[in-house]
């Protein structure tokens, strides 16, 4: 990645999710993984606090629960089935007689890097209402922590099987291209190309595969996510 992208990156998260003073975030990712930039560095431009989870929280959600409840998070992030496993051990206290976890802090459940399931999300406003919003973030590696979000503030319909990765973060550009390379037209489908400044400069040593996803078309480059 370079670093224009993340800037810009950040600037969009701080600005969209209003990050502040007063706001506890979730820290769920290892600095290896670009999830950690909003997850560690948008906290420290806004004077929130990061709140860690280490790797033995992580793998037992019954503590992990605890923890989001005695810290007072207000900000949630991390990949979608790590979430639905701190949702499934809410679920289960209800299920012994025991009182729901008070998650009355946590206002942003931020997920991604997984397929959002739809279902998950039910269970998650029939437990919790809608005091949350839940969003839904894509981005491939190359591309610099998310080119997506999806922001979902009300329980989805039952019909409803997976959410949708909604639209370009700030910075990014988004085209969908038919079998033949054309734009594809509203409803259609196609290939997914994410252009726009945090593009990766392509793969260290692997010129031929950098070549072959990262295109040049109507005078910008693009990354075909395939």
């Amino acid at each position: 990645h370079h670093l224009p992208g993340h800037g810009e990156y950040l600037d969009w998260a701080v600005t969209t999710f209003a990050y502040g003073p007063g706001d506890r975030l979730a820290n769920t990712s290892s600095p290896c993984f670009d999830a950690s930039v909003r997850q560690l560095l948008a906290p420290l431009l806004t004077g929130a606090t990061v709140v860690t989870a280490d790797r033995d929280l992580v793998r037992d959600p019954e503590l992990l629960l605890d923890h989001v409840e005695r810290t007072r998070i207000t900000v949630w992030s991390s990949v979608p089935s790590l979430w639905e496993r701190l949702l499934a051990a809410a679920e289960n206290r209800l299920r012994r007689g025991e009182r729901l976890p008070d998650l009355s802090a946590l206002r942003l459940v931020h997920v991604g890097g997984e397929v959002l399931w739809a279902d998950w999300v039910r269970r998650w406003f029939d437990l919790f209402g809608s005091e949350q919003r839940i969003v839904n973030l894509y981005g491939p590696t190359e591309t610099t922590v998310n080119a997506t979000y999806h922001v979902v503030t009300e329980r989805p319909a039952d019909e409803v099987t997976a959410l949708p990765i909604g639209r370009a973060v700030a910075g990014t550009e988004l085209l969908v291209a038919g079998p033949e390379g054309e734009r594809a037209g509203p409803g259609g489908t196609g290939e997914l190309l994410i252009g726009g400044v945090g593009l990766s400069a392509g793969y260290l040593g692997e010129p031929e595969l950098t070549r072959a996803v990262f295109v040049w078309r109507d005078g910008r480059r693009w990354y075909r996510t395939g």
